[in-house]
């Protein structure tokens, strides 16, 4: 997957960050997108409070711009996202 470490936790207690530059195929990178679309993308977002159910609420932080989707349903489902699911699991 050709990696490249980014930083490490020698680097003045730095975490691990790992790049791979080839990782997933353009196919494979493409679908995902599609499919993050049909799941619905929503603005990133903090955790929040604690809920009476346990789980918690979301918190806007102005300084999260960016959005993500959670692979479900039909992502979950889908071939070429199951093959990119399996080779996350094998590495991490």
């Amino acid at each position: 997957y050709e990696p490249t470490i980014l930083s490490s936790p020698n680097d003045d207690g730095a975490p691990w960050m790992i790049m791979f530059d080839s990782f997933a195929t353009p196919e494979e990178c493409e679908r995902l997108v599609k499919l993050g679309a049909v799941e619905g993308y929503e603005r990133s977002s903090d955790v929040g409070e604690e809920k009476f159910d346990g789980s918690f609420e979301k918190k806007v932080n102005k300084g999260r711009t960016s959005t993500n989707a959670w692979c479900q349903k039909e992502c979950y489902e889908d071939s070429l996202a199951k093959t990119v699911i399996d080779r996350i699991t094998k590495v991490t």
